[in-house]
């Protein structure tokens, strides 16, 4: 706290204040008014006063605006705008600003915020405190130890042959595959029935993609899960939106199985490319890039989800000029690009 003398504070404003607030007879002002922001002012007798006391506080940042699809989610727990103006609750009509804000400078970008409705968010996330919704990591999930590594350096396999899986529900039809938002839940229940000392044989994908990510999670995070399938429908509806989102929106209550029922060939939109234009900003030291492809035109997505004794459920994105869309299956040692997300 800093006193002042009156005197000294009357001197310093005498000069420039004196044709405002004296009489042209006086030397030296003797009143002071306080003009507010609020239009309100408050006038002071100086032979009344003795001295001024300044002090310092802290003013509280302001809240932050609520997050928002495609913005940035950084290492501090952080985010910023990502461009988006408005989207449809199913992921259709994305509206982005004619310029995509950069991430801010100084900060290290871990993921995209990919879903923001309350409504396609796991109870058991929400009751755990993390309402705001869900983020994708920027970095893939890789397995140095597996034997293709040299090969397939991007991708993972889900699990080997002597993993405990079906403690995982089948997600197979459509609708079913919609409404499953529980990666958070089955990444913790795999973990949990497998022995730890073969985790990165057994489970390579949950593995490399929780306990030995390279990432570290913010504290006021859920930590890194794989995403179950209806959270990377989410992801990739509202990241593509435009025919992608829309094809997706009709086949939310599709009764049939999800690797023949859910399958199309957009009429312009090319998937993957959509798909990888929230990460088209952010740093090449905070991202990985998906070049080898896990088909000759397409890009495979993973998700925690387990299709039958033999497979995962996967969404296959075209790249290269192919529109194709699709919900598929893969082998659990099938090459398929991986990256874990987060709840906050």
């Amino acid at each position: 706290m800093r006193k002042l003398l009156l005197t000294a504070i009357i001197s310093l404003i005498a000069a420039p204040f004196t044709p405002f607030t004296a009489s042209a007879q006086s030397e030296k002002p003797n009143r002071m008014t306080l003009h507010y922001k609020n239009g309100e002012k408050q006038t002071f007798n100086l032979a009344e006063l003795d001295y001024m006391e300044f002090d310092h506080f802290d003013i509280p940042d302001p809240t932050p605006e609520p997050p928002k699809v495609g913005d940035y989610f950084y290492s501090d727990g952080t985010w910023s705008d990502g461009g988006l103006v408005s989207i449809d609750p199913d992921g259709c009509n994305a509206v982005w600003s004619a310029t995509k804000p950069a991430p801010v400078e100084g900060k290290t970008v871990i993921g995209i915020v990919f879903s923001t409705n309350p409504d396609r968010m796991d109870e058991a996330d929400k009751e755990a405190g993390f309402t705001h919704g869900y983020v994708i990591a920027c970095k893939n999930i890789q397995d140095p130890k597996k034997s293709n590594f040299a090969q397939y350096p991007e991708t993972v396999w889900y699990s080997g042959q002597y993993a405990t899986v079906d403690c995982i529900k089948v997600s197979k039809v459509a609708r079913t595959c919609y409404g499953n938002l529980a990666g958070r839940q089955e990444t913790a229940t795999l973990i949990a029935k497998n022995d730890p000392q073969y985790y990165h044989e057994d489970l390579p994908m949950f593995y490399y993609g929780t306990m030995e990510y390279p990432v570290e999670a913010p504290a006021n995070t859920s930590g890194w899960f794989i995403p179950s399938v209806g959270q990377m429908w989410d992801c990739v509806a509202n990241f593509c939106s435009g025919e992608v989102a829309a094809f997706l929106a009709e086949n939310t209550d599709n009764g049939s199985d999800f690797t023949y029922g859910v399958s199309k060939q957009c009429a312009n939109d090319v998937p993957f490319e959509k798909f990888m234009e929230a990460f088209s900003l952010v740093p090449d030291a905070d991202k990985d890039e998906m070049t080898i492809p896990d088909g000759t035109n397409y890009m495979s997505l993973a998700t925690s989800s387990r299709y039958d004794a033999e497979s995962r459920v996967i969404f296959n994105l075209g790249m290269n000029g192919n529109t194709l869309i699709e919900g598929m299956a893969g082998w659990f040692d099938e090459e398929v690009h991986a990256r874990p997300v987060l709840a906050f």
